[in-house]
């Protein structure tokens, strides 16, 4: 396995799109079947923590039982010469920090919308 490449070449990693204090979420390409996906992978820092890899996996293969139009439907997860991956769906777009700092302070009911729709999808996970 090389940084740019997971399952045997099946997943090319393209560039960082977010990283957080456990993993790093990264563009990629599904070469089989044509499509960009993010690729999440757990942090240098914490990929020796054998537990928190096991977790990482688990969680992986939990969200991929889940379907829900404000949930991200999981491809994929796997590990290749030690690193965990988890593929997901790719959404195009900004983060709601990029639209805050892009637009100001959102108009309340937007606010209720978009919290609606994240607790629709927290709802259905658990």
């Amino acid at each position: 396995m090389t940084v740019q490449q997971l399952a045997g070449g099946r997943y090319v990693l393209e560039r960082p799109l977010g990283r957080g204090g456990m993993a790093v979420v990264m563009l990629g390409r599904d070469t089989a079947l044509d499509r960009s996906v993010a690729v999440k992978l757990l942090a240098d820092s914490v990929r020796g923590d054998r537990e928190l890899r096991e977790r990482f996996l688990r969680e992986g293969r939990f969200a991929a039982q889940l379907s829900h139009p404000n949930v991200v439907a999981v491809y994929d997860t796997g590990e290749e010469d030690g690193q965990p991956y988890i593929v997901m769906e790719y959404v195009d777009g900004a983060s709601l920090a990029e639209e805050v700092h892009r637009r100001g302070p959102l108009p309340p009911q937007e606010v209720v919308d978009l919290g609606r729709q994240a607790c629709a999808g927290l709802a259905h996970a658990h």
